[in-house]
């Protein structure tokens, strides 16, 4: 997990709480994590 600002931009080409959560994801986790594995 990791903690940043929020930028002007991000935020209009990811409007809205679903879209800050499907950006932050796609960007954090790595591709191939079993969804219900431990290390997610």
């Amino acid at each position: 997990m990791s903690k940043s600002t929020l930028s002007g931009e991000f935020c209009r080409d990811w409007i809205g709480g679903y879209g800050f959560g499907a950006k932050i994801l796609w960007d954090e986790l790595k591709p191939g994590v079993d969804p219900l594995g431990p290390e997610n």
